[in-house]
C-alpha cells in the first residue's frame, strides 16, 4: 500500500516481460492438459478415468485451475506484458503461490512414493522446475520491492 506505482513499474520493468512469459507458458500448458481430458470426455459423455479413480463427481483440480489458478496467471501474464499496475501487483503473490502449490504437488507424490504407489519422475522433475523458477523470479522481485520501499523510508515518506 506504500509503494509508488510508477516506481514500481519502473523497478519491476526489467524482470516483466520474464515472468508475463513464465505465466504465459505455465497457463498455456496446463490449461491445455486439462482441457485434453476435459473436452474429450465432454464430447463423448464418458467420465475421465482421473476422476473415476479419485470417486468424485469431477475433478477437483481441473475446477479450482481452469476457474481461478490458470485465468489469473494468464491475466497477470497479458497485465505484466502491457506493463499494468494491476500486473506488477498480482505477480509478487501468484509467483509465492506456485512455488508453495509445486511445493505441495511434490509432498504429494512422496507420501504416494511411501504408500507403493506409483509416480512419475518426469512429472516430478517438471514441479521442481517450476518451483525453483518461481522461487527466483520471487525473491527478484520481493527484494526490488524491498529496496524501493526502503528508499522511500530513506526519503522521509513512509
Amino acid at each position: 500500500l506504500h509503494l509508488h506505482p510508477d516506481r514500481l513499474r519502473a523497478s519491476f520493468s526489467g524482470r516483466a516481460r520474464s515472468v508475463s512469459i513464465f505465466f504465459l507458458l505455465l497457463g498455456v500448458m496446463f490449461s491445455l492438459l486439462w482441457l485434453s481430458e476435459d473436452v474429450p470426455a465432454i464430447v463423448s459423455g464418458l467420465v475421465p478415468q482421473a476422476v473415476m479413480t479419485v470417486n468424485l463427481p469431477t475433478n477437483p483440480v481441473h475446477v479450482l485451475d481452469l476457474g481461478f489458478y490458470l485465468p489469473a496467471m494468464l491475466i497477470t501474464a497479458l497485465l505484466l506484458w502491457r506493463r499494468r499496475l494491476a500486473g506488477y501487483l498480482l505477480a509478487g503473490p501468484l509467483l509465492v503461490f506456485s512455488v508453495l502449490m509445486g511445493t505441495a504437488i511434490l509432498a504429494i507424490f512422496l507420501v504416494m512414493s511411501s504408500h507403493g504407489m506409483p509416480t512419475n519422475a518426469g512429472v516430478e522433475v517438471f514441479f521442481v522446475l517450476i518451483i525453483l523458477i518461481s522461487l527466483v523470479l520471487s525473491v527478484l522481485f520481493l527484494r526490488q520491492v524491498k529496496e524501493e520501499t526502503d528508499e522511500r523510508v530513506e526519503e522521509g515518506e513512509a
